[in-house]
């Protein structure tokens, strides 16, 4: 094989086998082709990913908003991946429509609620490039409840909290009007409560080399980390719900939101699994007695 030596290094870093690779059918030549397309086409990339980043920085209730590209050997990696999985047409020509996420975005705000308005601004935005409806995947066990009566959208449930829009992309040439490359852009909307759960499980164990008892352990704390920022949604809802309010009638249902320092306890020892400990109040009319 004339590209031995340099396949066997892009399936070693990459940790494919050599049999799935074999098995996939996708030839070395292609994948070399698109990945000089796709460095041809980098630069572009970026120009659009910056496009998006300035449009939905000024919508509202967008605390941060950052980008990237995806690297080149993973897009190469996730074409292998999705042919063993059937998909068997995917060629220099169309990669860029066929991966979903050359060009990830992730727009975060503070509070859960806040992500029905920035729903509303990316549907009125950009849904006539929607590929398809926009997923709301959510952790197993995750209520519902926020997400009722919202149409044309797909609920999911998995391991993690996030909502997804793939968009269809076409640049043209400003002097020309040519076309210059179709692309798809894949925007994710989530807390920063999540996001914080999501950079930690990304950076220490997606894709990681692990032994088996130590990913268990890890993932048994993921988990719990990931149970605790769901819970750190609900509690800034609840903080919100303090904020100063000019009417009365708002003042006296902020009251019958309260919470008590017991149900507070009941939270944490909900989402930890463990009791913590408390002071057990007695109250005795009577005078103890020697």
């Amino acid at each position: 094989m004339a590209y031995e030596k340099e396949i066997n290094l892009f399936l070693n870093k990459m940790k494919i086998s050599k049999e799935d690779f074999e098995k996939s059918g996708v030839e070395w030549k292609t994948l070399k082709a698109i990945k000089k397309a796709f460095k041809d086409n980098e630069k572009q990339y970026e120009k659009i990913a910056f496009t998006y980043v300035e449009e939905l920085s000024g919508f509202e209730n967008v605390h941060t908003v950052r980008y990237r590209i995806k690297d080149v050997d993973h897009l190469l990696e996730k074409i292998i991946r999705k042919t063993l999985e059937g998909e068997n047409d995917i060629t220099v020509d169309n990669y860029a429509e066929k991966i979903t996420d050359i060009i990830g975005v992730r727009v975060l705000y503070v509070f859960k609620s806040d992500w029905k308005r920035l729903h509303e601004e990316i549907k009125k935005r950009y849904a006539d490039k929607f590929s398809q409806n926009p997923e709301i995947k959510l952790k197993d066990g995750d209520s519902e409840e926020l997400y009722k009566g919202i149409k044309n959208v797909e609920i999911k449930k998995g391991i993690y909290r996030s909502i997804h829009y793939t968009l269809r992309h076409t640049s043209y040439d400003e002097n020309s009007g040519s076309e210059i490359c179709k692309v798809k852009v894949e925007i994710q909307t989530r807390s920063i409560f999540e996001e914080g759960w999501s950079e930690i499980n990304h950076k220490l164990i997606y894709k990681k080399e692990l032994s088996v008892d130590i990913r268990d352990k890890m993932m048994e704390i993921s988990n719990i980390l990931c149970v605790l920022s769901g819970e750190c949604d609900q509690l800034g809802e609840l903080l919100r719900t303090y904020k100063i309010e000019e009417s009365s009638q708002e003042r006296d249902d902020l009251k019958k939101k309260s919470i008590s320092a017991t149900e507070m306890v009941d939270i944490m020892e909900g989402c930890l699994d463990i009791p913590v400990q408390r002071k057990k109040e007695k109250q005795s009319n009577k005078r103890e007695t020697q």
